[in-house]
This record gives C-alpha cells, structure tokens and sequence, in this order.
C-alpha cells in the first residue's frame, strides 16, 4: 500500500454508535444498585458497545499484542542495558515465559509477539535460538528438581525437625507415612496441573499460528520492517515509507484479530531504547520541553535522564520534525514498535474494536493515531496511569481516564493485563446482576435530570 492509499484509508468519519450506548445506559439503570456507582466501569462499558453497535457485550477473548524493535538511539547511551535484551525479553515472551505471559494468563489474553524492526538476522537469530534452547533446558531441569525432589526435601527436612518429632511421637511412623504419601500425591497433582496449563497455553498458541495468514518465526509474527531503526540523534529513524509500512502492519493485524473474534486488543511494545524514542515525538506533538515528559525509563540514574534529555534535544534539532504532520514525527524521530500499534489503535477504529492503552509508548502511539484520524480517540481505553512524566500530559491531551493508579512501569502491555479482570468483573455485574423490577424494589431516579 502506498501513502496516498493509506491516507484515503485512514480518513473519514468513525463514530460511536449512539443508540447502543444509550440501551447499555438503561441496562446499567435497570441494575439493582446506586445509579453510576461503578464509576468509570460502566462508562467503559457503554463506550464499549458504541464501539461494537452492540449493548450485550462480551469481552471473552482477549488479545495483548506485543510489538518488538530495536532503536538505533541506544548508540548514544540512553539506556542501562544494549540492545542485545531487546531480542532475548522478546524471545522469552514467543515462549511464554515473559512478565506479560504471566500476566496474561491470570487475566484470560492470549499474547502475539511481532517483529517489526528488531535488529536481528540469521546470526542472531541463530543465537537467540541457542539462548532460548539453553533456558528451555534449564528450566525444565528446575521443574523437574522443584517438582520431583526440592519439594519433597524440603517438606522431609521441616517434617524431620521439631514439628516432625512432635509429629512422629504423636501419631508414630506410619501417620507419618501416610503424610509423606499426601504429601506426594498433592505435588503430583499440582505438577499435572501445571502441565495441564503449559499445554493449553501452548494448544491456543498453536492454533493461532496454524490459523493465520502471517508468518512465523521463533514464534514472533515475522513483520519485520528493517533491522532497527536509524539513531535519531544523527538523522531519521525510518523514511515516511517505513513508517506507513509499519502502520500498516498494526492495521492488517487488528483486521485478522477481528475476523478471528477478539472482543477486546492490548497494546504492548518490547524494545530497548523506545522511552526515548516516545518521549521526542510526545515534545514534539504537544509542543512541551523535553525535559518535561522525559524521565528515567528503565531506571537511569539522574545524570542518566540529563544526557537522555540532551540527546532528544540533539534529535529534535537534527531532524526538525513538522508538528502538524504525526507520520512526520513518526519517521523522523519514533521506532517502529510506536508505529505498528499506532497500527492496532487505527485498525480499532477501522474495524470497531476496543483497544487499551498500556504505558507511555503505547500512549505516545494513541496520540499518533489521533493526529492522524482525531475519531481514532473514541475506541481507547485507558489502562493505568503510567511513572513516566510524558503519560498524564498525553492522557489529558486524548481526554481520557486511566483506572489504574499502580505506579507502573514494566510495558510489554502490562497494564492492559491488569485492567481486563476488571473490566470481566464490570461486565459481570452488567450482566447477571439483580435488577430493580426482578426484587420488586424501587429503582433509583437521577435526581439531577429527573428521569
């Protein structure tokens, strides 16, 4: 797709569907309770089903879409670690041993690796491929140690001490015995379940990747558009080209998420370096200094943050972004991790899906989408309110409200993660709960409109 096609894509008008919003409105009345009592959550909701056209809504499949590239800044030192843990976190997450898989099991997602732009080819894929073999080893060794025998030592050990002596003189050596014997047959029980749990993460992640037009490898979704971005200090990132080749990458994937019947998409990033990156185009597209949106990433050191904020300045200077032009700012000065899910934010609108706003990257890419095509605002949420100083400045620019004031700073779509139970519990309530005329009671009236 060229520009001008993308262009003609991505304008328009997408509206919310009002007539759905106003009979989700009169579902949340009808239940039992103080009118408006759950707050943001019933607003979520009734924003939820004019993004669908539909008041029964049911978020029950889930997606966190991780988008992983490497910037070419981290040159300049801008970061406490090389660029080398960009691919190592994203292979951890293909496998489903990273944070958000964790996360995301507790909260019914399913996490979507995609490379977009890291800074990987044969070799390196050869050697993350070691790297992930070598911990695969060594975490089935673990398993297998903790499971089979540290357990069980470690009970045997505490049993042996005191307690088991008390234990023994009380109920003589075969309680004893027969303890031992519950004793293995729970951590049996509780090692078949977690190997019942690992094969059903990996079934749906196999499904997925049997069931889809993209391309995998190492199990990302091979959508790379370059082998990491160019170091902004010094010129662009990417030409405009790049940039709506990423976009468009997020778009197509949000296409096939909503033919594939997710209710509801997360946005999650994995790239050393893209802190800087988001803070430059948040300075730039808000027309604030840079030192008042940029804070220390992932834990920089006061004299750290000072050279990351001299380095942004340099790239700003360098490549004189157009404020006015988001794809500008994109190419210039962003990576491609902010560009595939201003992607996902713009296919959201496209193909009336929510999508959650995780932390400042994701929010730096929401802002992008909304530059581009201003209804792109009407199918966000907002997860949490992220540590880095550019998160409320940008929020408050969308004019939207985070639920979730955790202090959080991990990305990867964590905060996505954490709103979803939430957002399950709202759509409980809305759902099953009593309503006024079911317990022959009174319903409540706005007293501010009468009705």
């Amino acid at each position: 797709m060229d520009i001008k096609q993308f262009e003609d894509l991505t304008k328009g008008s997408f509206p919310l569907d009002k007539e759905a919003m106003e009979a989700c409105k009169l579902r949340w009345n009808e239940v039992a309770k103080p009118l408006y009592s759950l707050g943001t959550f019933e607003k979520y909701l009734i924003k939820i089903a004019g993004i669908t056209g539909c008041q029964d809504i049911k978020l029950d499949k889930k997606a966190i879409v991780v988008m992983c590239s490497d910037n070419g800044v981290v040159e300049e030192g801008v970061t406490q670690t090389d660029q080398s843990v960009t691919a190592i976190v994203a292979g951890h997450i293909a496998e489903g041993k990273g944070n958000i898989n964790t996360l995301a099991r507790y909260s019914g997602a399913q996490v979507i690796a995609v490379d977009i732009g890291m800074n990987t080819g044969e070799e390196k894929t050869g050697e993350l491929n070691k790297h992930i073999e070598r911990e695969k080893s060594a975490e089935l060794d673990k398993h297998i140690e903790r499971d089979k025998t540290k357990e069980l030592d470690r009970h045997i050990e505490r049993e042996k001490s005191a307690e088991l002596d008390k234990h023994i003189e009380r109920e003589k050596t075969k309680e004893l015995d027969r303890h031992i014997e519950r004793e293995k047959s729970a951590e049996l029980d509780k090692h078949r379940e977690r190997e019942k749990s690992e094969k059903l993460i990996k079934h749906e992640e196999t499904a997925w990747q049997e069931n889809t037009d993209v391309t995998f490898l190492n199990g990302l979704i091979a959508a790379k558009v370059a082998k990491g971005t160019g170091n902004i200090a010094k010129g662009a990132a990417m030409s405009r080209a790049q940039a709506v080749q990423a976009i468009m990458t997020g778009i197509n994937l949000m296409r096939e998420l909503k033919d594939k019947g997710y209710s509801i998409v997360g946005t999650g990033e994995m790239g050393i370096g893209n802190t800087t990156t988001s803070s430059a185009m948040a300075s730039v597209m808000l027309k604030l200094p840079v030192k008042t949106l940029t804070g220390p990433g992932a834990g920089l050191s006061n004299e750290g943050v000072v050279h990351k904020i001299q380095v942004i300045e340099q790239a700003i200077e360098v490549n004189k972004p157009d404020s006015s032009d988001p794809v500008d700012v994109l190419a210039k000065i962003g990576g491609f991790d902010i560009a595939g899910i201003t992607g996902l934010f713009l296919g959201g609108m496209l193909y009336r899906l929510p999508v959650v706003i995780d932390g400042i990257i994701s929010a730096v890419a929401a802002l992008t989408a909304c530059r581009i095509n201003p209804d792109a605002v009407h199918f966000m949420l907002a997860s949490h309110q992220g540590r880095e100083k550019a998160c409320d400045y940008i929020l408050k620019e969308l004019g939207l409200t985070p639920v979730i004031y955790g202090d959080l700073a991990l990305g990867e779509g964590s905060g996505t993660a954490f709103l979803f139970p939430l957002l399950d519990m709202a759509e409980a309530v809305y759902r099953n709960s009593p309503t006024f005329r079911g317990m022959k009671i009174v319903a409540y009236e706005d007293l501010k409109t009468g009705k």
